[in-house]
C-alpha cells in the first residue's frame, strides 16, 4: 500500500466527508489498483521517451559501473559461477542481459523485459541459481514489501544467492516521484529477513562507495544472500 497517498486522501475524506476511507466497500481492491496506477506513472517514462517527453533523460543516472556493487563486481561474481541460471526481477531495460547468459528479465512496467509480469503474479519454470533484485522492491508500506521478499525467496534454489540493492528511503527529485512511498531499507531489515526466509546474509555493505560525490540521489543498499542447504 502506498503509506503517502492513502495517509493524504483519507484525511482529506475524512475532513470533507466525515468518511472513513477503510469502511468504504471494496477499499483493498481501490488501494491495489492505485498502487498499480501510480507505478506504472512512474515507471512509464520508458514508452513516453519515445513519444518526445521532456522528461526522458530522468534515468540517464550517475553512476559508476565499473565500482558500484551491482555492475560490475557483481557481474563478475555471476559470471565465475560457471553456466547459471539468472532471473532478474523487475529488469526495467533489461540490461544486465547483455552482459550475462542464461539471464531472464522480468518487469510489470518496462516493454523491453523478457515477461512483462510483476514479482507476486510470476510463476517460475524452476529455481534459479542467481536472483537479482536491484531496486524493484522499493516501493509500499511494510506487509507489501514483506509479501515481496517472500516470493523472491522462493525463486532460488538451496546454495543459490540473491543480490539485493535497496532505498533506504530517498526520494528522487523528478516531479513524479513526490507520490511515490519509498520503502525506508535498512541493512538489519534485510539480514533479519534472510535470517527468517532460509538465508544467510554473506556481504552487505552499500552499492557505491561510501561518500562518493557523484551520486545523485544518495547510496543504496547492498546485500548478498546465500540460500541455505539444509
Amino acid at each position: 500500500m502506498n503509506r503517502k497517498i492513502i495517509k493524504d486522501l483519507s484525511k482529506h475524506i475524512k475532513d470533507v466527508y466525515n468518511v472513513e476511507l477503510e469502511e468504504i466497500k471494496g477499499y483493498q481492491d481501490f488501494v491495489n489498483n492505485l498502487d498499480d496506477l501510480i507505478l506504472d506513472y512512474y515507471f512509464g517514462w520508458h514508452t513516453e521517451r519515445k513519444q518526445g517527453n521532456k522528461f526522458a533523460s530522468y534515468w540517464q543516472q550517475q553512476l559508476n559501473f565499473e565500482l558500484r556493487q551491482t555492475g560490475k563486481p557483481m557481474i563478475d561474481k555471476i559470471l565465475a559461477m560457471g553456466d547459471v541460471k539468472v532471473l532478474d526481477v523487475g529488469c526495467g531495460t533489461n540490461e544486465l542481459k547483455s552482459y550475462i547468459p542464461n539471464l531472464i528479465g522480468i518487469d510489470p512496467y518496462n516493454e523491453k523485459a523478457d515477461l512483462l509480469v510483476s514479482i507476486l503474479d510470476y510463476i517460475a519454470p524452476e529455481e534459479y541459481d542467481v536472483v537479482c533484485v536491484l531496486g524493484s522492491i522499493n516501493f509500499g508500506s511494510p506487509d507489501v514489501i514483506k509479501k515481496n521478499v517472500e516470493r523472491v525467496a522462493t525463486y532460488c534454489k538451496p546454495g543459490g544467492t540473491i543480490f539485493w540493492r535497496c532505498n533506504p528511503g530517498i526520494t528522487h527529485d523528478h516531479p513524479r516521484a513526490t507520490m511515490i512511498d519509498f520503502y525506508e531499507w535498512t541493512h538489519e531489515q534485510l539480514a533479519e529477513w534472510g535470517d527468517e526466509l532460509g538465508y544467510d546474509t554473506v556481504d552487505t555493505g552499500y552499492d557505491h562507495p561510501e561518500n562518493a560525490e557523484y551520486i545523485r540521489w544518495g547510496n543504496r543498499l547492498y546485500a548478498e544472500w546465500r540460500k541455505r542447504t539444509t
